[in-house]
C-alpha cells in the first residue's frame, strides 16, 4: 500500500475512533444518571449513539420495505458483524438480544446493561429467567431483535435459525418482524466471524471509506399463527433468505460524505 494512502487512512482511523469515544462519553453520563433515577434508560440515547457510531465508520444505511410501527414486536435478522447492531439501531428503538458472554467484555459489557441488553445464554438453569426477561420487554410495549442463527458470518448466505427464542415470543404473542441486512462491499471486509479479533477488525473498518448497508425490511406477521417456534423460525429463516438473494450488491449511493475518503479516491487514480 502507498505510504501516503496509508497515512491518510490512518489519521481517517484515528479521527474516527477519538469521535466515538467522545461520543460513547457524552451519551453515557446522561444514560448513568437517568437509569439511577428511573431505572431505566431513554430509548433517544442508544438511537443517537447508534446513528453517531455509523456517520463515524461511514455505514450508510438505505431502507427498503415496510416501516416497523408496531412496539411490542420483534425483529429477527442475519448475523454479519458487530456493526448489525449499529445499524439496525440507528432507525428502531429496539432492546438487542445478546450472548450472555458479551456482558463480561470490557467497556462493552457494562454499556450493554445500561442500555437494558437481554443476555442469554445455552444453561438451561438460566433458560426461565431469560425467558422472562424477554417476555418483560416485550410486556412493556419494546422492540426486541435478535439473530436467530446463533452467530455471524460473511454475509453471503444465511445460516440456519435457530428456534429457542421464537418459544418466547409465541408465549407473547409479539410480531415477528424478518429484516434482511445486505452489506454491499465485494470483499466482505465489514463482516465479522470465525476467530477474528474484535479491535483488529474494528481498525480496519475505521480505516475503510464506508459502506452502503441494505435493511431490507420484510411483512411483519402473527406468531401466534404458527404452530409452533419451529415453524415460525422455518418462515422467518425463508424471509431473510429471500431477501439476501435478491437484493442488488451495488451501492444505490455512490455519495461519499467525508473528505478523507475524496482525498484516498483522488490519490489512487494519481499513483
Amino acid at each position: 500500500m502507498n505510504q501516503l494512502l496509508f497515512f491518510v487512512r490512518l489519521l481517517r482511523a484515528m479521527a474516527r475512533g477519538a469521535g466515538i469515544v467522545v461520543m460513547t462519553i457524552v451519551l453515557t453520563v446522561p444514560a448513568v444518571m437517568a437509569v439511577a433515577a428511573t431505572g431505566r434508560c431513554p430509548l433517544i440515547l442508544p438511537r443517537l449513539w447508534h446513528r453517531g457510531a455509523c456517520v463515524l465508520t461511514g455505514i450508510r444505511v438505505n431502507r427498503i420495505g415496510e416501516e416497523n410501527t408496531a412496539g411490542d414486536s420483534v425483529l429477527v435478522a442475519n448475523h454479519v458483524s458487530y456493526l448489525d447492531i449499529m445499524a439496525i439501531g440507528a432507525w428502531t428503538d429496539t432492546v438487542f438480544v445478546a450472548k450472555s458472554d458479551i456482558s463480561e467484555w470490557p467497556v462493552i459489557g457494562p454499556l450493554s446493561r445500561l442500555i437494558g441488553t437481554v443476555f442469554v445464554s445455552r444453561s438451561p438453569a438460566r433458560a426461565g429467567q431469560e425467558r422472562d426477561r424477554i417476555l418483560d420487554v416485550l410486556g412493556r410495549h419494546r422492540s426486541l431483535c435478535f439473530f436467530p442463527e446463533g452467530t455471524s458470518s460473511d454475509g453471503r448466505d444465511v445460516l440456519p435459525f435457530k428456534s429457542a427464542l421464537f418459544d418466547a415470543v409465541m408465549e407473547s404473542g409479539a410480531a415477528i418482524h424478518p429484516v434482511t441486512l445486505v452489506w454491499c462491499d465485494e470483499d466482505a471486509g465489514y463482516a465479522w466471524y470465525g476467530e477474528m479479533s474484535l479491535l483488529p477488525h474494528l481498525g480496519r473498518v475505521l480505516m475503510r471509506s464506508g459502506v452502503q448497508v441494505d435493511l431490507v425490511r420484510h411483512p411483519a406477521v402473527a406468531s401466534r399463527a404458527f404452530t409452533d417456534r419451529k415453524a415460525l423460525a422455518r418462515h422467518a429463516e425463508a424471509a431473510v433468505r429471500a431477501g439476501l438473494s435478491s437484493a442488488p450488491r451495488e451501492v444505490d449511493d455512490p455519495l461519499v460524505l467525508m473528505a478523507l475518503p475524496l482525498i484516498e479516491t483522488a490519490w489512487s487514480r494519481a499513483a
